[in-house]
């Protein structure tokens, strides 16, 4: 199943959301069953493996990640009326929906959206093992207009020291819930677990104990006003650091194939085309220590215990 659309706005990130029904039996880990959605036929956006029986599934990590209880994130459970029969083993309703939501950076004026069911039971009949989109939305997004903010230089001067460096322009920005800063941690030998921690452009901020961010978090919750600001600040400080550009210039190069895979704890911060990622260090600018300091102290006071 497919979907194509062309003369798209200016922009340079598109939402996907959609519904999907995972119907009858499917078998999650043990027989592969999964669901994969392509944009553009070059980014796998969703790769994952559901599970309506007793096996475990994938979702909502990726296949091959990790894997979770059976129809783990579902929205609703068997409430489509589909009945699955199977002698001696089961009669009765046997369904799931989940609600999926998923950004890709993009700049084209088309994209096409590939939804692929790759099931290993296929005997006849739609009870047995199908799936059906219930409701598809795309939205463009340009994170760089100045609509939704602005981001200063460093000899920009202010009247007073309120976002110095990031100026949101509208309450646009707060709502896309774009990842404003994030710290992705391996395990070390210092006692650190793997573990993410995400602020979002939102005012809500998440963790999860992997390195990458993504799916059910073990951890949500929302800031209050000053902890946004605090947090807003202290990225725009790191955005006007003129060492701290170097710094970030020095550790990582956004050219590199492997830029995506860096296997080393991460800190990313940013909007926009502001955005840069570097490697965590022992002697880090002043400027990405106190954000770091910040972070730590926002996430302890909301409950987390993620290491050193």
């Amino acid at each position: 199943m497919s979907a194509s659309l062309r003369d798209l706005p200016a922009h340079t990130m598109v939402q996907v959301a959609f519904e999907v029904a995972v119907i009858g039996s499917w078998d999650g880990e043990h027989d592969k069953d999964r669901l994969r959605v392509v944009v553009d036929e070059r980014d796998t956006v969703l790769n994952a493996t559901f599970s309506n029986t007793a096996y475990r599934q994938s979702y909502p990590d990726p296949a091959g990640i990790a894997t979770h209880r059976q129809r783990t994130g579902a929205r609703s459970q068997n409430t489509l009326g589909f009945k699955f029969v199977e002698k001696d083993v089961y009669n009765g309703s046997l369904d799931a929906t989940y609600a999926v939501t998923v950004f890709v950076p993009h700049t084209s004026d088309t994209i096409s959206i590939q939804f692929e069911g790759i099931l290993r039971d296929v005997r006849p009949g739609i009870e047995n093992e199908s799936w059906a989109l219930l409701s598809v939305d795309i939205q463009c997004i340009d994170t760089t207009a100045k609509a939704l903010f602005e981001v200063s230089r460093a000899d920009t001067t202010f009247a007073d020291d309120v976002f110095p460096g990031i100026a949101p322009s509208s309450d646009a920005v707060h709502a896309l819930r774009l990842p404003l800063a994030v710290v992705e941690c391996l395990p070390c030998d210092r006692g650190c677990d793997a573990v993410s921690i995400v602020v979002y452009t939102d005012g809500t901020a998440a963790t999860w104990k992997k390195k990458l961010h993504g799916g059910e978090p073990t951890m949500a919750f929302d800031l209050n006003t000053d902890e946004v600001r605090r947090v807003e600040t202290a990225v725009a400080q790191c955005l006007r650091d003129t060492a701290v550009h170097k710094h970030l210039a020095s550790v990582i190069d956004p050219s590199d194939s492997q830029f995506q895979d860096v296997r080393e704890c991460t800190l990313t911060i940013g909007l926009g085309e502001e955005v840069f990622t570097c490697r965590i260090q022992k002697q880090n600018p002043p400027t990405l220590e106190n954000l770091r300091s910040i972070l730590r102290e926002i996430f302890e006071r909301h409950g987390w215990t993620g290491g050193p």
